[in-house]
């Protein structure tokens, strides 16, 4: 049998931009540690952010803005077991790709012999690149990955070809990055597959610190009730990674897995990590009941945003019995042409009516758009402009404007790279985290950088200054959590204490007082610890 080390890399954080990326459990890392377990496989977890909480370590990047959270890539070395024989690193976001290919390289070169595998939403579609830029890393798992790595592990053992394994990428013998011929099925019972293992990770860094992806309600970890989206939006790598399958699971067996948390954890919140959330009434209104069956009294939340039609009073009102207590809408756009090109099915009209009804029901809501999509016009731009307008008066209580960023995978990332425009390089890579308050690339034919910013923060300003000045009394109470630390409730009240925290910490980093060596340009990228002076 196998001897695995998986690792979940340092946190990667732009703390001059707007947004903000936290570092959350690792929930696919924790499923594919126990699918290998079940299968009889020595695994060790190294979790990077997990195992060293408190430190940030600065990237150069001509601004000292970028930084990693978490060990070092020294760190991560040490503590890999040299028994070993295959080393998995989970990889999300394609600006994580310049750290990981520095960690591989790392790794072949201290340990020569291990076999190096990296599994996530960014190899499942930028596999030819990676394989093509990193000769270190063997292979790509692509897709779902249990099944696939479970086979990978079995085939390694017995000596197999890695072109026996389905839905993987690798080299050929003339060292071409290639894939399989076989594609695998999606799973279809998701309770098939091992709860993930989070006894194996330093759960309770993330606990203590309220380290989540939702808004901080105590303690929290990440979940999914469902896998896939059966939506093909342009902008999204959801249909490379999980097809446009989508697979829900028994909102009893939902029920069971938070009831395990809260007597093995404590947690007081669950973060859902869905791609699309709660997609019918007839399954929430279930999940719900089951909920308040059980007398289950905590929150959860819907961060990374949902479909509304489902969302009707009806439901919102089973929602917040069950302790739900934030949710996010993601339309996009407050243009129906842009919404018609980028193959966005939502309804404006129902979207507003359901953030009025979860307004009214004291769930609080959050609105993301993306602003300078390809083909978007000053007439596009005004109509979301208005949208938001709409939303303040409605009662929102945050949103999100990001500055469009392709990503691999997506079928604008297709056709703006097979038109030359995306250039493969460090910026391109690190462009994604600077989506906020500050870019230097534009993909719209009509809007230049600052153009788009200078919009982004005029969306802003105008929605939270309206809707702070028909309701004051958000305003106090915003700044009263941010002060006292006590609690969170919106998005904005995360920001500001994200913002903070970035703040001390990167005025820590930058003074040596948490031990953080700067890289130069021209060297890896990667940081090393020193004794404070």
């Amino acid at each position: 049998m196998a001897r695995v080390t998986l690792i979940k890399p340092p946190t990667v954080v732009n703390m001059g931009s707007f947004s903000f990326n936290n570092s959350v459990p690792p929930l696919g890392l924790a499923y594919i540690s126990a699918i290998a377990k079940a299968a009889g496989h020595t695994v060790q977890i190294i979790d990077a952010p997990g195992e060293d909480i408190e430190t940030f370590h600065p990237v150069h990047d001509g601004s000292d803005s970028l930084f990693m959270h978490g060990l070092s890539l020294t760190d991560i070395l040490d503590r890999i077991d040299a028994s070993s024989t295959v080393v998995g690193i989970t990889h999300m976001f394609v600006h994580e790709w310049p750290l990981i290919k520095d960690l591989a390289r790392s790794i072949r070169a201290r340990y020569p012999d291990m076999f190096i595998v990296a599994g996530g939403e960014t190899p499942t579609a930028f596999w030819w690149r990676m394989l093509d830029e990193c000769p270190e890393l063997d292979c790509c798992v692509l897709g779902e990955g249990e099944v696939t790595f479970e086979e990978l592990l079995a085939t390694l053992d017995a000596g197999g070809k890695l072109e026996d394994v389905a839905s993987l990428a690798f080299r050929d013998e003339a060292g071409k990055p290639r894939k399989s011929a076989a594609t695998r099925t999606r799973v279809r019972e998701i309770e098939s597959i091992p709860r993930p293992d989070w006894g194996a990770f330093p759960i309770e860094s993330y606990l203590a610190q309220q380290f989540s992806s939702g808004v901080k309600r105590g303690r929290s970890l990440p979940m999914i009730s469902s896998r896939g989206c059966p939506y093909q939006c342009t902008f999204c790598s959801s249909p490379a990674m999980w097809t446009t399958r989508y697979v829900t699971r028994r909102p009893e067996d939902v029920a069971d897995e938070i009831q395990h948390y809260v007597e093995c954890y404590g947690v007081d919140n669950i973060d859902f990590h869905d791609l699309t959330s709660m997609l019918t009434k007839k399954w929430i209104v279930r999940f719900c009941q089951v909920m308040e069956e059980r007398g289950m009294r905590i929150s959860w939340q819907l961060p990374g945003g949902t479909r509304c039609e489902a969302l009707d009073g009806d439901a919102l009102d089973a929602l917040y019995r069950s302790g739900c207590r934030n949710l996010s809408y993601s339309p996009e756009s407050g243009s129906e042409e842009i919404l018609r090109d980028i193959k966005k099915r939502v309804k404006l009209p129902v979207l507003m009516d359901s953030v009025r009804s979860a307004v009214a029901r004291g769930i609080v809501t959050n609105v993301n758009f993306i602003l300078g999509l390809p083909g978007e016009t000053w007439r596009g731009v005004w109509e979301t402009y208005k949208f938001i307008l709409g939303l303040a008066l409605a009662g929102a209580h945050s949103i999100a404007v990001m500055v469009f960023s392709p990503y691999p995978g997506s079928a604008l990332f297709d056709q703006i790279h097979s038109a030359g425009k995306i250039e493969l390089d460090d910026e391109f890579y690190f462009g994604s985290l600077v989506r906020s308050g500050r870019t230097t690339v534009s993909y719209n034919d009509k809007m230049g950088p600052k153009t788009l910013v200078a919009i982004q923060l005029a969306m802003l300003s105008t929605f939270f200054g309206l809707q702070y000045a028909l309701r004051p009394q958000r305003a106090i109470k915003t700044l009263y959590h941010f002060l006292t630390r006590a609690k969170q409730e919106t998005n904005m009240e995360q920001f500001l204490s994200t913002k903070w925290m970035y703040f001390r910490k990167r005025r820590e980093a930058l003074r040596g007082t948490r031990a953080a060596t700067r890289v130069l340009p021209g060297t890896p990228f990667s940081a090393h610890r020193r004794d404070a002076a």
